[in-house]
């Protein structure tokens, strides 16, 4: 069930505009922003942390909360890379559990 579900947030992260990595790959080369961690080829910065955060109702107060969301990220971005190199975006069983 947990791989299940980890294979899911792969699949996820797969439809992710494309503009929108684009965009975010800009930022952190101009040195706009902060990074934290880097997993399967590409940075995670501070705000997408601090989004994760959010999105899974950490306290900014709690002292683990940052390694929780970096953990996350980093757990479906290597996830993702992984899908991407086993062409699972393209199977038609894969596009049938994404619907």
């Amino acid at each position: 069930m947990r791989a299940r579900i980890a294979f899911l947030g792969a699949l996820a992260l797969l439809s992710w505009p494309a503009a929108v990595c684009a965009a975010a790959k800009e930022t952190v080369a101009s040195g706009k922003t902060q990074v934290v961690a880097r997993a399967g080829g590409r940075e995670i910065t501070i705000s997408e942390m601090r989004a994760e955060m959010a999105r899974l109702r950490l306290s900014p107060s709690d002292p683990g909360a940052e390694q929780v969301a970096i953990d996350t990220l980093v757990n479906r971005t290597v996830l993702a890379a992984a899908a991407r190199e086993a062409n699972l975006h393209r199977r038609p069983e894969a596009l049938a559990r994404m619907q």
